[in-house]
């Protein structure tokens, strides 16, 4: 008998533990709080937050033309060299950029490299080992789209802040500040929000899958739209500027547009060459820029259709960039094939090194 009660008082010890919170509400309301605010998915953000918070730091660039404003962001230790990582539009190079730790210390940085184009710069600061606890970084081709993420870094000053959210998509077209946008971007409805800029977007591992740089809002505060530079650009670019202070791009020179639905039957995707700038690779290839023409009920397209380069099918811009910067550097020759007139041609194209452009 003694024996069967131990077996039953173990049988509802099991169950109790597993019991749902509001089954436990009865016995205690503290004990119900502790139980419904620590879900397995919290408890996975919480040891993520403690696996990074010392590896995130925070940005303050103030330029020496007191008109200019000051930019505050934030940033992740990248080696125990003393490189932290951040977005190029946080730094200023004709300033003084301060870093501050996670232990409360300021430094004062070097600004090493900035690549305007992928919004990506790296600072320099002089500190002891123990002060540096670099992040890992991920592989970003293998994220998924649902993917539970977190953001950390310091909105509106408020530092060693984490938000969490999913990948809601990948493979963007990032927009930037020149007129280049960057390929393959991280898209998330993490919480982002100025002063986050420049902070590391990661993984349930704790490992950096991006860091963020943009919102889509109409009011500059987050909206549920937000967007990162994926880690693998990170990985070829970030080594490029600690050695050279720069990253080259490889530059066809054209400007034009992903294939309109009233253009289809030309070609059911591609790229539209609309201009060709004079002197640039495509120029010296032999790209021909057109238009799309509308007469009546008669559309006309004049000008090279790119669909593919170096045997790899281009369907729009994305694919074209994409390429580009994973599989060249300037000076390599390539193969275009493009549609011209409704015939399929193939042109060798040596490129050139991306020109520095910014929007008005």
């Amino acid at each position: 008998m003694d024996e069967e009660k131990l077996i039953i008082a173990i049988s509802f010890l099991l169950v109790g533990i597993f019991l749902s919170p509001i089954t436990m509400l009865s016995k205690s309301s503290t004990v119900q709080k502790e139980v419904t605010h620590v879900t397995y998915e919290q408890a996975n953000y919480s040891k993520v937050y403690q696996q990074t918070k010392n590896s995130v730091v925070s940005i303050k660039s103030i330029p020496k033309d007191p008109e200019e404003t000051v930019s505050e962001g934030s940033g992740f230790i990248y080696d125990k060299k003393g490189h932290v990582v951040t977005n190029a539009h946080v730094v200023t190079e004709n300033g003084t950029t301060g870093v501050y730790l996670p232990n409360g210390e300021v430094k004062e940085a070097k600004v090493i490299g900035i690549d305007i184009y992928t919004d990506i710069a790296v600072l320099k600061i002089n500190a002891s080992q123990t002060e540096l606890e670099p992040l890992p970084l991920a592989n970003s081709e293998n994220v998924k789209v649902g993917q539970p993420i977190a953001s950390i870094g310091s909105p509106f000053g408020f530092s060693s802040t984490i938000t969490t959210g999913v990948i809601s998509q990948k493979d963007r077209l990032l927009k930037t500040k020149t007129l280049f946008p960057v390929p393959n971007a991280i898209q998330t409805d993490t919480p982002i929000n100025p002063g986050n800029s420049g902070g590391p977007l990661v993984s349930m591992k704790g490992k950096v899958i991006g860091i963020t740089t943009a919102i889509r809002s109409q009011i500059r505060q987050y909206s549920g739209v937000g967007f990162a530079v994926p880690s693998n650009a990170l990985k070829e670019i970030v080594p490029k500027l600690i050695i050279n202070g720069k990253y080259p791009h490889s530059w066809i020179g054209i400007i034009g547009m992903n294939i309109p639905p009233e253009i289809a039957r030309y070609s059911s995707k591609g790229f539209l060459v609309n201009q060709v700038a004079e002197n640039s690779p495509a120029d010296k290839a032999g790209l021909k820029a057109g238009t799309v023409e509308y007469e009546e009920e008669e559309i006309t397209v004049t000008g090279d259709i790119i669909t593919g380069i170096n045997g790899k099918e281009v369907k729009n811009l994305e694919d074209l960039l994409s390429y580009l910067h994973e599989n060249t550097t300037p000076n390599d020759t390539v193969t275009m094939t493009v549609i011209r007139n409704g015939e399929k041609k193939q042109l060798k194209l040596t490129l050139g090194i991306r020109p520095l452009q910014r929007k008005d």
